[in-house]
């Protein structure tokens, strides 16, 4: 562990003296304050190309996060389903009793679908 970290403060300490070399081989080539200006202009679209990464892989990570738990909401449920389906059909009135699941079930779509529109609604506020 501790030769990856004295690896990681070379590597910086390599990167900072290329980046110093790069700056006084532009000075010398304009005045010292375009050259800093560059050097700005360049550290600024660097960050934030780094943070239009680093948004892009949330969203992506986010959404595939959501169509799992999907599956998973689906697995689950049809699991459930086949669980309790014979015992309520091998009862007496099994049909009958089916009628109190398929309600469940009804509003579990209907919470799911305005917890859906929820989300939504929460989404293109926040964008």
């Amino acid at each position: 562990m501790v030769l990856y970290l004295l690896s990681a403060l070379a590597f910086l300490c390599g990167c900072a003296f290329l980046i110093g070399a790069m700056f006084v081989v532009a000075v010398e080539r304009w005045t010292a304050e375009i050259a800093a200006l560059y050097f700005a202009l360049g550290f600024l679209a660097l960050a934030a190309g780094i943070f239009g990464l680093c948004k892009f892989l949330l969203r992506r990570r986010t959404r595939r996060a959501e169509l799992q738990n999907a599956s998973h909401e689906r697995l689950l449920t049809e699991a459930a389903v086949l669980t309790l389906l014979p015992s309520l059909l091998a009862n007496k009135g099994g049909t009958q009793t089916l009628l109190v699941p398929l309600v469940a079930l009804a509003g579990w779509v209907i919470y799911r679908e305005n917890r859906r529109a929820a989300t939504n609604r929460e989404k293109d506020g926040a964008d």
